[in-house]
């Protein structure tokens, strides 16, 4: 009976430090990965693609560049003109990349992030990203978590913004043993200015194109000179 109780005294004993050092390791493992900095080190913008349809400021007419008419081009060349039309996305994806910088004396390694994106707080999309990184120790790694903004998201509103905003966790997988793993989160949030110089020269040279696609229409037709004189003058 005492070999028993001994034995089983023993056993829940085990049971006890195996459990206090598997708290202790995830301890460890959450300061590890909570010790580390984030930073949003670039925006880059992969795809930035347009709508045929132009919608005009002043009237609201909407046209489609690929299907105008002469007269049409006519009766909007002030507007036109002036730059007094707006497009619609088509498709935008980008590139985020986050640096994370590990401070610690030992290796981190991020399993995955569950983040939201924010638009000057307010909510735009999720984005999952379960690629693996390893830092190693006192180093810094870079991960790109890939965004497609949805395509009815306003054109306008992405112009006036101030700031991307990720905010969310980072996991990390902690192997108490062979068979048992569990993932520790750590509150993660970054923000970084909307690339306005990307998204502008993108904006310019669309507008470029469109000038241009009216300016080839007027080529097949002799008698509007009245239009590419317009056109020309702003430089197409």
């Amino acid at each position: 009976m005492k070999k028993f109780i001994t034995r089983a005294g023993i056993l829940m004993l085990m049971v006890l430090m195996a459990n206090c050092a598997s708290f202790n390791e995830s301890l460890q493992a959450r300061k590890l990965l909570a010790n580390c900095k984030y930073e949003i080190k670039e925006i880059r913008l992969k795809a930035f693609d347009f709508s045929p349809i132009i919608s005009f400021d002043k009237s609201g007419k909407k046209i489609n560049i690929e299907e105008v008419k002469i007269t049409e081009i006519l009766l909007l060349l002030d507007q036109i003109r002036n730059g007094e039309f707006s497009f619609s996305l088509k498709e935008l994806q980008f590139d985020v990349l986050v640096e994370v910088e590990n401070p610690n004396a030992k290796e981190v390694i991020m399993d995955s992030v569950e983040l939201k994106l924010l638009l000057d707080e307010s909510f735009l999309l999720d984005l999952n990203h379960g690629k693996n990184l390893n830092i190693p120790a006192q180093s810094k790694a870079v991960s790109t978590i890939a965004c497609n903004l949805p395509l009815n998201f306003p054109l306008n509103k992405l112009m006036n913004a101030k700031e991307f905003t990720l905010d969310g966790n980072a996991f990390m997988k902690v192997n108490f043993t062979k068979r048992y793993s569990k993932e520790i989160e750590v509150p993660l949030k970054i923000t970084r200015d909307i690339p306005s110089d990307q998204i502008n020269a993108a904006l310019e040279e669309q507008k470029g194109k469109i000038l241009q696609a009216l300016l080839d229409k007027t080529k097949r037709n002799p008698q509007m000179q009245k239009v590419k004189d317009a056109l020309n003058i702003i430089g197409f």
